[in-house]
């Protein structure tokens, strides 16, 4: 299991830690460059692999002096490492490249031609070794005269065992530490279905109660996707090299407004997640099939309940519920969701014409209850029929 922190070195340390990425990222495309062109490497120890292309690479007098001054050498053999495994696990050049009339020969057929790294890419990732941090600082040799680094809620990490990672993700930085996993079992003997929506995040329901997580939360997060659209919108308006400095500021704000629309779900995601893998045995989750729902040529749905699925990211949710699921000894079940919402849950009637109602009202028995209750109590019901003997032993 890893742990990750919010770190804030000061401006000192931060260029330093911008000179290792710069570093790590020329001997990372040295190494590929090397690799695509010769297809390989010549062993000059009995090692072979990565091992071997890292002590080939060190005598090739290929890495610039200035990288090697740094003083980060294993840092820089983990780049060369990590060059060669990406390398190595490229597929082969079609024979062929085009398609119809423009289909032609690939001269480059047979050979594998890794992708380089840019200095543009949104995240960088710098591997260290277990050595290389010692309270609060990385390689302390080089960094032992600065402040220390602020962790956020802590004044700095102890490591126990294993390689820590610092990784610079759209200006901010992160450090990544591996801790025991430690099963704390759930033993409730309660069962919930969950029904994924848009007004309400997701409906729960345990036998006897309903639960609502997220209620009229999307509100605040389809204020703040507006006005992301308002500065995009004058950002691609705003043309030529006489505003070049406002597109750049435009830039920024629209990167703000996706990190903190970014941070509010996943606070959700996590909060939910959690109280329902501490408080449930077994948790009935629908798969949810967002991509094939909001695609433009199948899709039933309006732009803004499409946007309104995409900005919940129902599957990284789900990802997060099933790791908690694992930590907490609870089971995590999957179902298919076809009808919940419009079969009544009281006499099986199906609603076709329920569209976008608030209400779920049974054309033939009456019955009447919320839209996203009826889906959850049909989730659960499903469950119960297609999962009796599974769930038999909970009550």
């Amino acid at each position: 299991m890893t742990a990750s922190y919010r770190v804030y070195p000061v401006k000192e340390l931060e260029k330093i830690w911008k000179k290792w990425v710069a570093a790590s990222r020329k001997v990372y495309n040295i190494s590929i460059d090397y690799l695509n062109r010769e297809q390989g490497y010549v062993k000059t120890t009995k090692k072979g692999g990565k091992h071997g292309f890292r002590t080939f690479l060190k005598s090739s007098g290929l890495i610039p002096q200035w990288c090697i001054d740094l003083g980060i050498s294993k840092l820089l053999d983990n780049a060369s490492m990590e060059a060669y495994t990406a390398w190595k696990e490229t597929k082969k050049q079609p024979q062929y490249i085009g398609i119809g009339k423009k289909r032609k020969l690939n001269p480059d057929r047979g050979r594998k031609l890794a992708r380089f790294r840019s200095i543009r890419d949104q995240t960088a990732t710098l591997q260290f070794d277990p050595t290389a941090y010692k309270n609060g600082h990385w390689m302390v040799s080089s960094t032992k005269h600065l402040p220390l680094p602020e962790f956020k809620g802590h004044n700095y990490c102890v490591l126990t065992k294993g390689s820590t990672e610092l990784t610079f993700n759209k200006g901010r930085w992160f450090a990544h530490f591996p801790v025991p996993l430690r099963t704390e079992p759930t033993i409730t003997e309660k069962i919930i279905a969950l029904d994924p929506g848009v007004r309400t995040f997701v409906t729960g329901f345990d036998g006897s109660d309903f639960l609502e997580f997220g209620n009229g939360d999307f509100s605040f997060i389809a204020k703040l996707c507006s006005h992301l659209d308002q500065i995009k919108s004058k950002h691609d308006k705003v043309k030529g090299r006489k505003f070049k400095r406002l597109r750049y500021k435009l830039r920024k704000a629209m990167e703000r407004l996706r990190n903190k629309i970014k941070n509010l779900r996943s606070e959700i995601h996590k909060q939910v997640a959690s109280y329902l893998a501490r408080n449930y045995d077994i948790i009935v989750l629908p798969t949810f099939e967002t991509s094939q729902m909001v695609a433009k040529k199948r899709r039933k749905l309006r732009s803004k309940t499409a946007r309104a699925m995409m900005s919940w990211a129902f599957y990284q949710f789900s990802q997060t519920l099933g790791h908690l699921c694992n930590r907490y000894g609870s089971k995590l079940v999957r179902i298919t969701e076809e009808y919940t919402s419009k079969t009544c849950t009281k006499c099986g009637h199906i609603h076709r014409k329920l569209g976008g109602s608030k209400n779920f009202k049974c054309p033939k028995c009456g019955y009447e209850i919320h839209r996203d209750f009826n889906g959850a109590v049909g989730i659960f019901l499903k469950a119960m029929w297609e999962c009796g003997s599974f769930l038999g032993g909970t009550s």
